[in-house]
């Protein structure tokens, strides 16, 4: 074999592992932006569990990253949990291999976390959650919560970081 020809070769060769495209994670399709949040009959197990008196009534689903746990909910600085300083929540979309994927919300209280699993619907999501508490004796009631799209109106990216 000829010297022009081991050089582009072994160019080719050592750009082979550095040329290699990563995998991009697939799109989301979840559609982002302003929802009001439905949560009726919000049992007092669930708050017990929880120490969440209620989910905020509106949210917007930010694109935002936060960590491993999902991507941003901007909360509505109203919302108050019955403890301020656990104001936290994320989102994050679940593949469920050919259905449709599943949007997953998760609001943090001081005692314990809130899981809702929705399906998209004709004017948003909807679904049920439950109420994850540490060392939990019992399994708290479903809760049914439903997502309607909206304005933002009230809601200021960047007043409430619910991620952190």
């Amino acid at each position: 074999m000829s010297s022009r020809l081991l050089i582009p070769l072994a160019a080719l060769l050592g750009c082979l592992p550095a040329c290699a495209v990563t995998p991009r994670p697939a799109p989301l399709t979840v559609a982002l932006g302003c929802y009001s949040v439905y949560a009726d009959n919000w049992p007092p197990a669930v708050e017990d569990e929880t120490g969440l008196h209620s989910l905020p009534s509106y949210i917007a689903l930010d694109s935002s990253v936060v960590g491993p746990r999902g991507r941003r909910i901007i909360l509505p600085t109203t919302w108050e949990p019955a403890d301020p300083d656990a104001r936290r929540a994320y989102w994050e979309e679940v593949s469920h291999g050919d259905a449709l994927p599943s949007l997953v919300l998760t609001f943090q209280g001081p005692r314990g976390q809130f899981v809702a699993t929705l399906q998209e619907s004709q004017d948003g999501y909807i679904g049920d959650g439950i109420a994850l508490a540490r060392g939990a004796s019992r399994w708290p009631p479903e809760v049914q919560v439903r997502l309607a799209g909206t304005s933002c109106a009230g809601l200021v990216p960047g007043a409430v970081d619910a991620g952190s």
